[in-house]
């Protein structure tokens, strides 16, 4: 089923839009600043691990598109998988072949897959590209919108590689969690759309109630929106920070693995 799902996205047409949205997103970071001169003997020191979209700012184009098109990254590739599946037929050539506790078990992790590695991917060459543009001095100075509260800052500074692929794998998470939930909105709801915004929508939802309850009784403090984890340098972030998405990641595992396991797949 591995091979198969990785064929399966290569084929769709959809696979075509997620490349556009890659290139699109670093091209709206890239582009405008690549010809920004390097300057050595100031206090803001341009290293190419500064530079990047997680580096650069909330204020800049390419942040702003990645943040939102992160959703649809993150659902395309297979959150409708098992949809699909009902409807070309296929599932019952699976069903006869392996059990029914494995077919779930490989499309919910592929799905999970395909969703953190189209998030994080654009990072990734994000950081090749400015590594191509920019020289890697040492960071010897913090960028201003560097403090002392950013999540990590201590790692920037003492290996920005180390620093880099820690946000890789933040990112791969989060995707991953977009996706399982977008795969969640789809079965139930049994439309191969539905996920695919709906994530984005219970995000803003569940950041204005919260907000709401915050401003009143001071509850939830160390909330972060699947927004705010999708950008760069977050701060005040604890270990609850995580929570949420990892209710969203919860709601899925147990509809699928334990709610679905006694009935029909699909």
């Amino acid at each position: 089923m591995i091979r198969e799902s990785f064929y399966r996205v290569l084929k769709r047409k959809r696979f075509y839009l997620l490349i556009f949205i890659i290139f699109f997103v670093n091209a709206l970071d890239v582009l405008p600043r690549a010809k920004f001169p390097i300057i050595t003997d100031k206090l803001i020191l341009q290293s190419a691990y500064l530079e990047t979209i997680m580096g650069n700012g909330s204020l800049d184009k390419g942040y702003i598109a990645f943040i939102f098109m992160a959703f649809i990254l993150a659902a395309l590739p297979m959150s409708d998988c098992f949809l699909e599946d009902k409807e070309s037929g296929i599932d019952k050539i699976y069903l006869l072949k392996v059990p029914k506790s494995k077919y779930i078990k490989s499309r919910f992790f592929i799905n999970f897959f395909y969703g953190g590695f189209m998030v994080s991917v654009v990072i990734f060459i994000n950081l090749l590209i400015w590594l191509m543009i920019r020289p890697t001095f040492a960071i010897y100075y913090y960028n201003t919108s560097l403090v002392n509260n950013l999540f990590l800052i201590d790692l920037l500074i003492d290996s920005p590689i180390l620093f880099y692929l820690v946000i890789l794998l933040r990112l791969f998470f989060i995707g991953g969690v977009i996706a399982s939930f977008a795969m969640f909105l789809n079965e139930i709801s049994k439309s191969r759309y539905i996920g695919l915004g709906g994530v984005f929508i219970l995000d803003i939802i569940v950041t204005l109630i919260i907000s709401i309850v915050r401003d009143k009784v001071g509850l939830f403090e160390s909330y972060k929106s699947i927004f705010e984890l999708l950008g760069g340098f977050l701060s005040n972030v604890t270990i609850t920070s995580f929570i949420y998405p990892i209710i969203l990641l919860v709601i899925p595992l147990v509809y699928f693995f334990v709610i679905k396991k006694d009935r029909e797949v699909l």
